[in-house]
């Protein structure tokens, strides 16, 4: 209340100060050099003058999901309610909590049979078990969800025995629906030996959530027949177990891992496209730009789990999936302690107004650290080494979100492929090089990317307008390591 008499005392005096923008972004650079400060304008003394900002340190649950407050809660901070989640056209999948059971099948094919290394028991430890642990943080699909959902979603279910499809892959590649078809004839041959498929139907909605369909063969990178691809609400394809199929995932048994030297080799089964593709069955579209010759480079730049298979899920998207409920600043300023993401729910949503949160645009802070949760103590990712620069530092990761959705929230409005983004990566060291496909990795994140000591204000570079160019009058001060966090001072008030 104080803040909005405040502020319209400010419009009141705004024609009669012909440059008072550049006051004020005068004002806010200085003011942003002092710690825990604020603007603010006094109708007493008919001046602008700086008062202690609150000090609100945020304390998050490290066990459920969810924002605990170690003082008071603020009027201009609120926790989120559970009204936002993925749009409805990705809704078709698994849920993000609970324990979720999903069947996996094992397919080869007269000319390409699986090898005597090729195993449901491989599988099965990988998707379902603690899998390798030289693998980590990919070492199976269960400790990798488990992990980022902070213990919210344990996905448990069967690997089923191989099964020899009746025709070849070509077959099935020339053929309409050729993956229709395929999954068509394995369900009904599992089905026919008496399996019961009900319990993958996890909500009792009358349908299976999903099958996951492991093929042998080589992936092909000319034909998108034979790619990894989740199919959502693909139409009835069979009935079983008086249950409907919509919704699967189409992926290789190996993992084939891109060499520098341009070249497809087929190594040991990994389960890194699984969980890739376990993203899509929950609700997430991908991260990178798919028509990246005809739009403007921009987004992550490789970093993200739905970008190119690396490290954890932004806080965007746990926020999608009900793993976190951001701190929303949307008119005032605050000090918070930020907790590594990998562990802890932990993210604050910026921008004036935004009280609502969900959908519409927004800035995303997240403090991201080497080896914690998901995120490993390695350099750039082992499926693509080539994409990124030494993962060596921590700090503040700022995430400019463009959330708005079509009608009836079918939909996001922007996605990858769109000028703006429906998610970009703020880049601290103010290259741009995400944003203009530049640098040695063409285009791709690295750890100067990060907020340690910079400051991302109006005046800054990169600056905090909007995704149209106007000012949203955001600081971020990152302040430094605390507690096992970061300290941040951000301003997000209403002028």
């Amino acid at each position: 209340m104080k803040a909005s008499v405040h502020l319209r005392s400010i419009r009141l005096i705004m024609h009669k100060l012909v440059n008072i923008q550049c006051i004020l972004l005068f004002c806010l650079i200085i003011i942003s050099m002092a710690e825990g400060s604020t603007l603010s304008y006094s109708a007493s003394s008919g001046s602008l003058q700086t008062v202690p900002a609150v000090t609100f340190v945020t304390q998050l649950y490290s066990q459920t999901p969810g924002v605990k407050n170690s003082g008071p809660v603020l009027n201009n901070e609120t926790t989120f309610p559970r009204d936002f989640g993925p749009p409805l056209r990705y809704r078709k999948g698994i849920p993000s909590k609970g324990e979720v059971k999903v069947p996996v099948f094992l397919v080869d094919f007269p000319l390409e049979k699986h090898t005597d290394n090729e195993t449901a028991n491989d599988v099965n430890n990988k998707f379902f078990g603690p899998g390798d642990p030289a693998q980590f943080p990919y070492e199976s699909v269960n400790r990798y969800y488990y992990r980022s959902s902070y213990g919210s979603l344990n996905i448990s279910g069967k690997v089923y025995p191989w099964y020899t499809a009746s025709h070849t892959r070509d077959y099935y590649k020339q053929i309409p629906s050729g993956e229709r078809i395929l999954v068509k004839e394995v369900l009904d041959h599992f089905a026919k030996l008496g399996e019961d498929f009900s319990a993958y139907d996890n909500n009792n909605d009358g349908f299976i959530d999903c099958i996951y369909l492991k093929w042998t063969g080589s992936r092909d990178p000319d034909n998108l027949f034979w790619w990894p691809a989740t199919f959502l609400d693909y139409g009835e394809i069979t009935k079983v177990s008086g249950k409907s199929v919509r919704t699967f995932s189409w992926l290789p048994y190996t993992t084939e891992v891109y060499k520098i030297s341009g070249n497809y080799t087929d190594e040991i089964y990994r389960p890194i496209t699984d969980i890739h593709e376990t993203g899509h069955l929950l609700g997430l579209s991908d991260y990178y730009d798919q028509t990246r010759d005809k739009n403007p480079y921009g987004g992550l730049g490789g970093w993200d789990m739905m970008d190119q298979n690396w490290g954890d899920h932004n806080a965007f998207s746990k926020y999608l999936l009900d793993w976190i409920k951001p701190t929303i600043l949307c008119n005032g300023s605050s000090t918070y302690v930020i907790r590594p993401l990998g562990n802890y729910p932990d993210a604050v949503l910026v921008m004036p107004g935004a009280c609502n949160g969900g959908y519409q645009e927004y800035f995303l802070v997240q403090y991201i650290k080497p080896g914690q949760g998901n995120y490993p103590l390695e350099y750039g990712n082992p499926v693509w080494p080539f994409n990124h620069g030494p993962f060596n530092k921590s700090g503040l990761m700022v995430l400019h979100i463009n959330a708005a959705t079509t009608g009836q929230g079918g939909d996001f409005q922007f996605s990858m492929s769109t000028a703006p983004k429906l998610l970009s990566l703020v880049e601290a060291d103010g290259k741009n090089e995400i944003g203009e496909g530049k640098g040695r990795y063409k285009g791709s994140w690295d750890s100067s990317d990060f907020f340690t000591t910079q400051i991302f204000s109006p005046v800054s570079t990169p600056n905090s307008s909007n995704s149209h160019g106007s000012q949203t009058g955001i600081v971020i001060k990152p302040l430094g390591p605390q507690d096992g966090g970061y300290k941040v001072f951000i301003d997000s008030r209403i002028h």
